[in-house]
């Protein structure tokens, strides 16, 4: 293992006071000779003080990160020093995370006492899902004249994979056991909804669907009564993902694929936190991944280690390849859930035939995720040629956009068009909505 030799600014400051002489007094031979053999002595203590420096003989250091990460989470990555030296030494270790990784400083300062191990830390942010590798560690010590520093380097690779933001979906789910949803934005489900199995009967009280009031109940009791049902279980959930170049594009840091892998992880806990079956597509220009509909905890585990690795690409996304897979798979009837984006009208058209073949069997709720920057230029004052022309060319995608949505809603499905900020609650309130309503 190579080290290096590290000046330190006060070898460098002795260095220039010793030489300070030749440029005060005259240039005789005495002044020469003294400065030769003081910068000579100083030379000499600076190689002492090298070889009294302990090196990777005798500290071990070692990093702590991972191995799992969240995407745009604050994360920390320890390095743990311990030393056999029988002296406290002042060490400096640089770490070399992934390249992608922002840091806030990859520099740790540490004081390791004698014969003793301590641990200091720094902060990475993921900027994406998937396998990231942190390479070596660069470790200097300070000699005890201060006169240089030992310089090393040990090869310590650490694998780490960095997952969707699986923290909000862990923050939401203990959200609705304190029964805060509400306050969130999020419609909490009672176990009572619009199911086919007959509950109860109470009061009717504003809002309640004129369809479930019971009149022999009501006229028994001289007030309106309504019927409840139990809502459905064990239904089944199948989250569809398109990884194409639509979803490549970055909205507030993250792409639209990072956005709907968010929320569709976020379904899946909801789901599965009902007692319903969760399933997985994922597609380009071909079925990427493929995840059977289950109940449980394990089952979300499994859609998460699928979503990890999966990265958009600069394909047109094969509409048809990922309903004909699905069709093939025989799949009882269940509510799916497409995340997707729509710009141009032939796109639309592909993607509305297939939604359209699938509804007879299964619920559709189609999932645009918007572009605040499209809104913005639609609604820009039009002062120059070009924003005329940049807001004509908004409103038409936006026309688009719209008409497409409308036509999933008239063949009897669901759509959403929001923002990445509000894709999340907007996707759960509307699968909350659909198992209250019984609408599979």
């Amino acid at each position: 293992m190579k080290t290096r030799l590290i000046p330190t600014p006060r070898l460098v400051f002795v260095l220039a006071l010793g030489m300070l002489p030749l440029a005060l007094a005259a240039p005789v031979p005495e002044v020469r000779w003294g400065v030769g053999a003081f910068d000579a002595a100083l030379l000499l203590l600076a190689v002492v003080d090298f070889r009294r420096t302990p090196g990777a003989r005798v500290i071990a250091l070692e990093r702590r990160a991972g191995p799992r990460m969240a995407i745009g989470e604050r994360q920390r990555v320890g390095i743990r020093a311990a030393s056999s030296a029988p002296r406290a030494l002042a060490l400096e270790v640089r770490d070399e995370p992934p390249l992608a990784f922002s840091s806030e400083s990859r520099l740790v300062t540490l004081s390791v006492p004698a014969h003793g191990r301590v641990e200091g830390a720094y902060w990475v942010t993921p900027p994406a899902r998937g396998d990231y590798v942190f390479t070596g560690l660069t470790a200097r010590a300070l000699g005890p004249l201060g006169l240089v520093r030992r310089q090393w380097r040990v090869p310590h690779p650490t694998a780490v994979h960095v997952y969707p933001n699986y923290g909000l979906a862990a923050r939401m789910e203990l959200l609705a056991r304190r029964s805060h949803l509400l306050r969130t934005g999020l419609h909490s489900l009672r176990r009572r909804g619009e199911g086919r199995t007959f509950d109860c009967l109470r009061d009717y009280v504003q809002g309640d669907d004129t369809r479930h009031i019971d009149w022999k109940a009501t006229a028994r009791r001289g007030r309106p009564i309504v019927r409840e049902y139990e809502v459905e279980r064990h239904q089944n959930v199948l989250l569809m993902l398109d990884a194409g170049r639509l979803m490549t594009a970055a909205v507030g840091g993250l792409t639209k694929l990072d956005c709907a892998v968010n929320a569709a992880l976020l379904v899946a806990h909801t789901a599965v936190a009902h007692g319903d079956n969760v399933g997985l597509l994922v597609f380009a220009e071909e079925v990427l991944a493929y995840l059977p509909p289950r109940t449980g905890r394990r089952q979300v585990r499994r859609v998460l280690e699928l979503l990890y690795r999966i990265q958009p690409s600069l394909v047109e996304p094969d509409y048809g390849a990922a309903f004909r897979y699905l069709a093939t798979r025989r799949l009882q009837r269940a509510l799916v859930l497409v995340f997707t984006d729509l710009v141009d009208a032939r796109a639309s058209a592909r993607l509305l035939r297939h939604v359209a073949a699938l509804m007879p069997h299964h619920l559709a709720l189609l999932t645009a995720i918007a572009d605040p920057a499209l809104e913005r230029y639609a609604r820009a004052d039009p002062a120059t040629v070009a924003t005329v022309y940049r807001q004509a060319v908004a409103r038409d995608l936006l026309g688009d956009r719209a008409e497409a949505l409308r036509a999933v809603t008239a063949r009897g499905g669901l759509a959403l068009d929001v923002p990445p900020d509000g894709l999340n609650l907007a996707v759960v309130n509307r699968y909350l909505e659909v198992k209250r309503r019984g609408m599979l």
